[in-house]
């Protein structure tokens, strides 16, 4: 397991007030595929927020281009990191696939609003 900790920004997100640093909490071995079969390589970042929970996002990394990472936004919250961690090794290839989904297509309600 990896405590890697890094300072780029979190997923764009009002939520994710910079309360700790973010930590990578998982990576998966396996790839998951878009609609137009870009592959990316998957992790699990963490933070701890001043509450004492940890909240997860998912981050999503295209193989072979570069682009930006794309994020979830939060996808869950856990009392505990090991909690997190525990919550991150369970997911599956469908839940990812969906979670790319989400990324890539925010609801309205997850976008920034923009004054005119």
């Amino acid at each position: 397991m990896h405590t890697e900790k890094r300072s780029v920004m979190p997923p764009p997100s009002a939520e994710y007030a910079l309360s700790g640093s973010d930590e990578l909490i998982h990576e998966f071995a396996q790839t998951v595929a878009d609609e137009n079969g870009t592959l990316y390589r998957v992790s699990v970042w963490g933070r701890r927020e001043p509450s004492g929970q940890w909240i997860g996002w998912i981050e999503f990394h295209a193989l072979g281009l570069a682009s930006p990472v794309i994020s979830t936004d939060r996808e869950t919250t856990q009392s505990t990191r090991a909690a997190l961690e525990y919550w991150a090794t369970g997911l599956g290839r469908v839940y990812l696939e969906g979670a790319l989904g989400r990324a890539l297509s925010p609801s309205p309600a997850a976008m920034p609003h923009i004054a005119p």
